[in-house]
């Protein structure tokens, strides 16, 4: 059985994974809709999509002005977590520190 995903949550995997080729950035998703393409059928749902998504701070600036040029708007008090223009809600992680030189940082204050 595929996983149904809704229609929403579809849309919004496809602009981020569209974004992260025009920055060649790696993207991955994680959390409950990682696990619900896993195991459709354990009736977990969530709506919103959490992703780790492999730039460094000078290209993540530039790909939050692309995010927010399609709508989307960064949250004031969790700068990972953004909402697009319906009000879904899309939390973006970095890597792990130090796996490689590109991924040290996410975020603007990643690394303070």
């Amino acid at each position: 059985m595929p996983p149904e995903l809704t229609k929403n949550q579809i849309d919004d995997i496809r602009d981020i994974r569209d974004l992260c080729a025009e920055f060649s950035a790696d993207f991955v998703i994680i959390g409950a809709i990682a696990y619900k393409l896993y195991f459709p059928d354990e009736g977990r749902f969530t709506a919103d999509i959490d992703a780790v998504i492999a730039l460094d701070s000078d290209e993540f600036v530039e790909f939050a002005r692309h995010l927010e040029e399609f709508g989307w708007k960064r949250d004031p008090n969790l700068e990972h977590r953004w909402r697009t223009g319906a009000d879904r809600i899309s939390t973006f992680y970095r890597p792990v520190p130090n796996c490689d030189e590109r991924s040290k940082s996410f975020g603007p204050r990643a690394n303070s």
